[in-house]
């Protein structure tokens, strides 16, 4: 599979844990981070993991003293926003909508959960500052006639 241009690898899940550590305290060691993790791991293995996070682009590294402390370099809504992108273009074509009427089909969403995101989406695009960049997501395409806000559901030019 040829390698795609201009995007991070992403994260596995040991990798995950290790950037959450790295959100939740600021700059680590490696052996504070090994002490945070869930599942006890030998320090050279938390160190390998710190490196490949390096040379991946998430942490950057600082040498204090002997050792090396890791800071995470991508804020975790970037990250979370890169997964989910990443997630949509591989499994659905690129298509939101395609995800979304998944999870309704697969029991994991429902009518109502659609309603109560619709507002606050609503909510978030009529903020001055915008916290969510989304595709357009249509509640009565996932198989009812349901409604937002009394009013039926449009998407707007832009797709937002």
């Amino acid at each position: 599979m040829p390698r795609r241009q201009n995007s991070k690898k992403q994260l596995t899940r040991v990798e995950l844990g290790i950037m959450q550590i790295l959100w939740a305290e600021g700059p680590a060691s490696v052996q504070v981070v090994r002490l945070r993790l869930r599942k006890p791991q030998a320090y050279t293995t938390v160190q390998t993991m710190l490196n490949i996070l390096h040379r991946k682009g998430y942490a950057s590294r600082t040498l204090v003293g002997r050792a090396y402390e890791y800071k995470a370099l991508e804020a975790r809504d970037a990250a979370r926003g890169n997964a989910v992108r990443d997630l949509v273009n591989r499994m659905f074509s690129g298509s939101v909508e395609e995800l979304i009427i998944n999870m309704v089909q697969t029991k994991q969403i429902d009518g109502t959960v659609l309603i109560e995101l619709g507002k606050r989406v609503a909510n978030l695009t009529r903020s001055t500052e915008p916290l969510l960049s989304c595709s357009s997501i249509n509640p009565s395409s996932a198989g009812g006639q349901e409604s937002h806000g009394g009013q039926p559901w449009v998407p707007s030019e832009n797709g937002q």
